[in-house]
């Protein structure tokens, strides 16, 4: 469950038509570069071109990237995602901090999400905090919790509830289960509550 920052338009969550690098690891390091090509006749080239950086020691992740979108004549949009992540045993600390800065004034947007998730014998506990904020002052907090219990090696039975408390500038969508709840544009202040539950199997 989250704030949908990737499908409200604020970041972009994959890379079409576009060429990949990423090297070997040296010392837990590995260097990542994509660009992506909108192949536009006229206007903005619609070109995406992205940078990131990751280290793995052990149980320690941390990551950063970077990215530019030729969207509009006027500038271009910017990215930048900053994540970790650390486990203690059956005890895991994930977290990261993301800034969508598109062409244009008071479109600055920023996203911060802590979670843990802790295992119990075949089922685990996952929990989520998150903010949304842009620049004219609107803000969304996300609250998030879920249970997944294995009945088998291909098969677990999950539930979980989310919410978003928008402030009254506010209007931030909600996803769960593969399902996004959006608020009017015009119901300022209006809280998404999901509630999800069944079972996964995979083949």
């Amino acid at each position: 469950t989250n704030l949908n920052a990737f499908a409200n338009g604020r970041m972009t969550r994959r890379i079409s038509n576009s060429v990949n690098y990423k090297s070997k690891a040296m010392a837990g390091l590995k260097f990542s570069a994509a660009v992506g090509l909108g192949e536009t006749a006229t206007g903005p080239s619609q070109d995406l071109k992205t940078v990131s950086l990751e280290y793995q020691q052990g149980k320690l992740f941390a990551g950063i990237g970077y990215a530019t979108y030729d969207r509009l004549a006027s500038g271009n949009d910017r990215e930048m995602i900053f994540g970790a992540a650390y486990a203690i045993g059956a005890l895991e600390f994930k977290g990261n901090y993301m800034v969508g800065d598109q062409t244009g004034p008071n479109n600055r947007y920023t996203q911060a999400n802590l979670g843990a998730a802790m295992g119990f014998g075949a089922g685990k506990l996952y929990g989520n905090l998150q903010q949304s904020k842009l620049q004219n002052g609107a803000r969304g907090n996300g609250y998030a919790v879920s249970y997944s219990y294995s009945l088998s090696k291909r098969t677990n039975v999950y539930a979980s509830y989310g919410t978003t408390v928008n402030n009254e500038r506010a209007a931030f969508s909600l996803s769960a289960a593969g399902s996004t709840i959006t608020p009017p544009a015009s119901a300022l202040g209006a809280d998404p509550v999901a509630y999800a539950a069944g079972v996964r199997h995979t083949f």
